[in-house]
Order: structure tokens, then C-alpha cells, then sequence
């Protein structure tokens, strides 16, 4: 199995509410707080990189780390993955694309170089 590193985006507003309802929450801007140390928010989005090679500092896990000792909660980490995108507005960003898969779309391939080029110019 291989070391997983993925960009993720959530509705900002909604996962807040979606934590505070799952979890029981009752401090907004304390859990913003604690987002925020973790991800960052752009045109309403809340952006957070799973980067599994840096197990100790990946920021997708220890964010619900802290959010259970904070709020003494218990698998926080299931508001986040375990809960229907449609509560969350979760949605995975780019997380691996081999050109392979995207060679035919943008008419390239590759040459005796090992060079991507476009198909017409060989």
C-alpha cells in the first residue's frame, strides 16, 4: 500500500455546522480557531492537505486529534470522512493523475527519448 498525500475542500460553513451537530460543539469560533491551524479557507472553502508521508505533522489527522481533546469528543476524524459529502460539501481535489491517463486528451505521447510530445509534431 502506498503513502497517500490528497488536497481536500469543504463548504466552510457547513462543516462547521455538520461538526457541531455530529460532535455536539457548542464553541463556533473556538472550533474555527482550530480549523484554521490546520487548513485554510478560500472563497468560502476550507482547504486541507492528508500529506500521510509526514505522518507526525499531517494535518488531516491530527486536526481531529485536537478537535477530541478540546471538546472531549470521541472520533472526530468520522465527521469528516465518515459522514455524506452533501453535509460537509466535501470534495477530493487532485490527488494523483499518471499522464498516461491524460495523454490521449491533449494528443501527446511519448518519443524513443522518453520525451512527452504532441502527437502531430513527431
Amino acid at each position: 500500500m502506498g503513502i497517500s498525500i490528497d488536497l481536500y475542500k469543504y463548504d466552510f460553513g457547513r462543516l462547521l455546522d455538520h461538526l457541531m451537530t455530529f460532535e455536539g460543539i457548542d464553541d463556533r469560533e473556538r472550533l474555527k480557531e482550530i480549523l484554521l491551524d490546520f487548513g485554510e479557507v478560500l472563497d468560502g472553502k476550507y482547504i486541507i492537505l492528508n500529506n500521510e508521508q509526514y505522518e507526525d505533522g499531517d494535518c488531516y489527522y491530527n486536526l481531529s486529534a485536537v478537535i477530541d481533546a478540546v471538546f472531549k469528543t470521541e472520533d472526530s476524524f468520522d465527521a469528516f470522512m465518515g459522514s455524506p459529502c452533501e453535509k460537509t460539501g466535501r470534495e477530493e481535489m487532485i490527488s494523483y493523475v499518471e499522464i498516461e491517463d491524460i495523454a490521449d486528451k491533449y494528443n501527446i505521447e511519448q518519443n524513443e527519448d522518453y520525451e512527452w510530445v504532441l502527437k502531430e509534431l513527431k
